[in-house]
């Protein structure tokens, strides 16, 4: 594959750039749960926010996926 060629995509572009958002957000939240004594429901309502963001992160990975097999293939 043609990492140049890849890269240059605006599509794969946003993804990285949503990727490492959700991985600031998710870092940052873990950060709270652990570093502040948090009440039981704010620790559902963060916790529940992560794994939304961790759904999100995987579903962007396997859109990047594809798009790396997209570039890949010769064009008919």
């Amino acid at each position: 594959m043609n990492l140049k060629l890849f890269l240059r995509h605006r599509e794969v572009q946003s993804s990285l750039l949503s990727l490492l958002g959700q991985l600031i957000i998710m870092i940052l939240s873990s950060l709270v749960i652990i570093s502040r004594a948090v009440t039981g429901l704010r620790a559902v309502l963060i916790f529940i926010i992560i794994l939304g963001f961790a759904y999100i992160f995987a579903v962007t990975i396997l859109r990047l996926k594809d798009l790396a097999k997209a570039t890949d293939s010769p064009k008919k």
